[in-house]
């Protein structure tokens, strides 16, 4: 038997969503326990991690910032005024940055404090992008130091993009698990065990050596996720939102040109079975107290949905989730179904309302199934969050317009708008001249893996990113963008307000903006005291308890 500690220090969690419980590292902890060894999951995107990394002293000028900024939105930040808010976040920023790199060397203390107590045979880091990466690194090497002969692994979205690139940023890890870690990991506690030699599918040794993809198959056969709190301590109280992600399905079958799923998880779709599914809803509700939830995967076939529809139904289950939707498989007929079984929302990726451009970007949909898989939805109640990626390639100033009138139309109840992200391994790095990216294939995962979102900034004021779009450098790209998401909200529509976070606000009674403003200013500012009322809230309101009652 040996003794695994989970790691995940996503950074400042600066969206509501990153205080949502980590599936990933609960799916991991259930195949550990069940394969005999033992876990304990640390988890800091937490209520009390706001707390932390936002002295206390700095709050009053970022609410006082928020107010400026907001206000000079639809100006632009232009002139004088825009300089001198400029000075102000650059100001703020830098304290901030100073802050919180000294907190995550508390946190390290912390951790060892931890280890010296547990004694862990292994330690297992989630990596994130941004402070996600850089302050599990700090904190890895730290330990590193600490304890020589401790062994050390990480997985997670940064270990699929940049793969065995991250041995040239540090050397604090023993191994790095890209792919889908439930085997690896009872196989790696196995090895430190003294049982086998670390010669693993997934894993990739700092010699360089990237061994052999392999998928799992029978997703049924996965142990039950734990969040349990002797195991998952984050899961205690109201530092969580308590939403539980469920893999319902992994992999893409569609291979669209920016989408980063299949470097994840794979071309080749694989599900559980609506029994799976709704077992692991009846488990989790009748163990931790917890009923929202929210489909992980990026495709669920809309046969499953209905299939789980249908069983939550037979089972009166009384759950809230919230799904991402294809646009291509949506079935109109589903709908009325899929809301009754306690169906919030949907996730559509729209990406575009020109054909030629989604044609362009290997989107396998019409602007028509779009129409009419979005207008079902709504028509059935259902919360519908449209993703658009703007400009995207091929875009001119007809397609954006093409776009505009094609939300006007739909009118989603939030549009999720982003310029074009460009991300490794996916065809936008592969084949960039194809798609319009002037970027340098070769050194670009270098040039990003160590890329921060400055979050008090607007994105056109971000660290330029090494590509150009349409021959436009980042800074012009990123202001279309901004303008875009602002003409949206000028004609009524809600942008940047995911179907999970609105399921939060309409449990709490709340209107999708009014809710948005309220949790995008806590967030901005620090404001975890409000944040805490909000989780508090949402948790009492949503459990199994309040239900009952």
């Amino acid at each position: 038997m040996a003794r695994g500690l989970l790691i995940s220090y996503p950074g400042y969690p600066y969206t509501p969503s990153s205080l949502l419980p980590d599936n990933g590292l609960a799916n991991l902890a259930g195949a550990l326990i069940e394969a005999g060894h033992e876990v304990q999951v640390l988890d800091y995107g937490t209520v009390d991690t706001m707390r932390r990394l936002v002295p206390q002293g700095l709050r009053r000028k970022l609410s006082e910032i928020y107010d400026q900024v907001s206000r000079a939105r639809n100006d632009c930040m232009s002139g004088l005024r825009g300089l001198y808010l400029l000075s102000r976040l650059h100001f703020a920023d830098g304290r901030l940055a100073g802050y919180r790199a000294r907190e995550v060397m508390r946190i390290a203390e912390e951790i060892a404090q931890v280890i010296q107590k547990r004694k862990p045979d292994f330690v297992g880091f989630k990596l994130w992008n941004g402070d996600g990466f850089s302050g599990p690194v700090m904190i890895a090497e730290f330990l590193k130091r600490r304890f020589p002969e401790l062994k050390i692994f990480a997985g997670g979205p940064h270990v699929d993009f940049f793969r065995g690139l991250i041995f040239e940023r540090t050397k604090a890890f023993d191994g790095l698990v890209y792919g889908e870690g439930e085997e690896t990991i009872v196989q790696i506690a196995d090895c430190v065990s003294g049982l086998c030699k670390l010669e693993l599918p997934n894993l990739i040794t700092p010699d360089g050596i990237e061994r052999q993809i392999k998928r799992i198959g029978d997703l049924d056969g996965l142990p039950m996720p734990v969040y349990d709190e002797n195991v998952y301590p984050s899961m205690k109280g109201n530092g969580k939102i308590k939403i539980v992600v469920l893999d319902e399905s992994r992999g893409c079958p569609y291979g669209c040109a920016f989408c980063v799923q299949s470097v994840k998880s794979g071309h080749e779709r694989r599900v559980k079975t609506a029994a799976r599914i709704v077992g692991e809803m009846k488990r989790i509700r009748d163990h931790n107290g917890i009923r929202s939830f929210r489909y992980a995967g990026s495709s669920t076939p809309s046969t499953l949905m209905r299939e789980v529809a249908i069983k939550i139904m037979e089972e009166d289950l009384k759950v809230n989730y919230c799904s991402y939707g294809h646009v291509r498989e949506f079935c109109s007929e589903d709908a009325k179904a899929l809301k009754e079984s306690g169906l919030f929302g949907l996730l559509f990726g729209i990406e575009s309302g020109s054909q030629g451009v989604l044609d362009l970007m290997n989107k396998p949909t019409t602007i028509e199934q779009i129409r009419t898989a979005v207008k079902a939805a709504k028509v059935a109640g259902i919360f519908v969050v449209g993703s658009v990626i703007l400009p995207a390639p091929g875009d001119d100033k007809d397609t954006m317009n093409e776009t505009f009138e094609l939300l006007c139309d739909i009118r989603p109840d939030s549009v999720f708008i982003q310029f074009p992200g460009v991300y490794p391994r996916t065809p936008w790095v592969e084949n960039p001249e194809k798609y319009g990216f002037d970027l340098d294939a070769e050194n670009y995962c270098r040039q990003v893996m160590d890329y921060k979102i400055k979050t008090l900034f607007p994105p056109s004021f971000w660290s330029p990113l090494p590509y150009r779009l349409n021959g436009m450098r980042f800074r012009k790209f990123a202001r279309i963008t901004e303008q875009f998401a602002l003409k949206l909200e000028r004609n009524g529509l809600v942008t940047q307000l995911t179907d999970d976070i609105a399921m939060v606000g309409s449990v709490l009674g709340m209107e999708p903006m009014g809710f948005k403003q309220v949790t995008a200013r806590a967030m901005w500012t620090g404001d975890w005291e409000k944040m805490a009322e909000v989780v508090s809230e949402f948790n009492e309101k949503s459990s199994c308890k309040s239900q009952k009652k």
